[in-house]
């Protein structure tokens, strides 16, 4: 293994960022989950925490079913830092269309790890950006 991260490691993040937003369009849970680890820890934008690649799915495919049906989602990546070779720091602001909830915007903070030549998201912490009052 090589002592600094490559372009190879930014492409296969960025991939990854992708193919959640890719799942999530499609409304595919058990895709979406795959590109966490099996005991990632998830804070939803609701501020409550889920543990573990299953449940990740199993929650993903509730709100697909119900209110987040209809949704769409577009991420953008913000800013990646590699904190070492094998773990990322990925920042990101996600757009939502088509469902009713006090926000349009959210921010969401990863940390990928690399292990066997595979990164997957270890940990998800998701905020709501509420509109500004008056703007």
């Amino acid at each position: 293994m090589e002592n600094n991260p490559t372009m190879q490691d930014e492409v296969a993040i960025r991939q990854i960022v992708r193919d959640l937003e890719s799942a999530w369009n499609r409304r595919d849970s058990q895709a979406y989950g795959r590109a966490f680890l099996a005991d990632a820890d998830y804070r939803v934008v609701w501020g409550f925490k889920v543990k573990g690649r299953d449940a990740i799915a199993e929650g993903r495919q509730q709100i697909f079913d119900n209110q987040y049906r209809n949704s769409q989602i577009e991420i953008n990546i913000e800013h990646i830092r590699f904190i070492r070779s094998d773990v990322a720091h990925i920042e990101t602001t996600n757009h939502l269309r088509n469902v009713e909830l006090p926000f349009e915007k959210s921010i969401a903070a990863m940390t990928m790890t690399r292990e066997n030549d595979e990164w997957r998201i270890a940990t998800f912490n998701n905020a709501g950006i509420l509109p500004q009052q008056g703007a």
